[in-house]
This record gives C-alpha cells, structure tokens and sequence, in this order.
C-alpha cells in the first residue's frame, strides 16, 4: 500500500456502550434489549470483559432509521398491524 493510500484509510472506531447511548439517544438497557431482539447492532468483543460498537454500524443504523421515516402514531412500528386489546 502506498503512503498516500495508507494516510487515507481511516481505521473503524470501536465505541463503547456510554458513548453509544449519548450518540443515538438511547438508554443502556434499552440498547442491550435492541441487540437482544435484533433491532440494534450486536457490539464486537474487545477484551474478556468489554464490548464496543463499531463506529460505522452505527453510522449504519442511524441512515436506516432515517430512511424508515418516522414512527407511526401511536408509537407502533409502520405496517404494525396487531389487533388492539379488549377492553
């Protein structure tokens, strides 16, 4: 790889969870239930103990919920077509 080509490669950035949560708005526990269902990035090991998200998977997620638009009233997911409880 040449210099010039090695100055512009520009490494991933591995944030950890506190960082996560001020980036995207989110609680903790609500960022690790996201992951748990599948709506959230599953973060990368790092050493035994610690977890981090790469940079541009959130990145990522953030234009795909930008394309997604916003929620539907009432706070169900667009195309959410559960029937509502008896009352």
């Amino acid at each position: 790889m040449t210099p010039e080509a090695h100055a512009s490669v520009q490494p991933d950035a591995i944030l950890r969870v506190d960082a996560v949560a001020e980036r995207i708005g989110l609680a903790r526990p609500t960022i690790y239930r996201m992951v748990k269902d599948g709506e959230f990035p599953r973060p990368v090991k790092i050493t035994t103990r610690a977890v981090g998200w790469r940079e541009s998977d959130l990145s990522a997620w953030i234009a795909s919920r930008e394309q997604a638009g916003p929620p539907a009233p009432g706070g169900r997911e667009a195309g959410d077509e559960s029937p509502a409880a008896p009352g």
